[in-house]
């Protein structure tokens, strides 16, 4: 009997380690990405003044700026997720030992990724109309003041309000979660 739950505790390290190496890789990769857009942000021709320069965004604007809000999302994320995700595949595992059934992990994972695409397509027609409205240069720098204010002020008052009480309460711990 002792070897058994033996046997079950070294397949849940192994597939904590699976997940882990898979979370890690993809959180690299993200990363990799982000620095290599940095670096061409960096290196670009800056011979015009970027605060008075609006032109029209094509199609594939939008799509690079997807893309770039997507990774930068997985970047961030997936580390602060990967406590959540290593504590599923271990109940997935238990469960998948008993006959019950499960979710596959990569299922799980796949939730967060379609939330985190749905920011940052939020995030890509927020910044699209700011730039449109003039009020966010091409480097992605406020144009104006007062939105910059406003953003600001709006930051800091969300620290006070019970909303970030009951966000901290209910994401503080995966153990509490799985509890409920």
């Amino acid at each position: 009997m002792m070897q058994g739950s033996s046997g079950v505790e070294g397949g849940l390290r192994r597939d904590c380690m699976i997940v882990l190496a898979g979370l890690v890789t993809i959180s690299a990769f993200a990363w990799a990405y982000l620095i290599h857009l940095t670096f061409q942000m960096g290196t670009m021709e800056m011979a015009m003044d970027m605060a008075t320069c609006v032109q029209t965004w094509t199609i594939m604007d939008l799509v690079l700026l997807f893309v770039m809000w997507a990774v930068m999302m997985v970047a961030m994320m997936v580390p602060t997720a990967t406590g959540m995700i290593l504590a599923f595949a271990t109940i997935n595992r238990r469960r998948r030992a008993q006959g019950q059934p499960y979710v596959g992990t990569a299922v799980f994972l796949g939730g967060y990724v379609v939330v985190w695409a749905g920011f940052s397509v939020l995030a890509t027609l927020a910044q699209w109309g700011l730039h449109a409205a003039a009020l966010l240069s091409p480097m992605m720098v406020s144009t104006s003041p007062i939105l910059g204010g406003v953003l600001l002020l709006s930051a800091g008052v969300f620290q006070w309000t019970p909303l970030k009480h009951v966000c901290l309460k209910q994401c503080r711990s995966t153990v509490r979660v799985l509890d409920d």
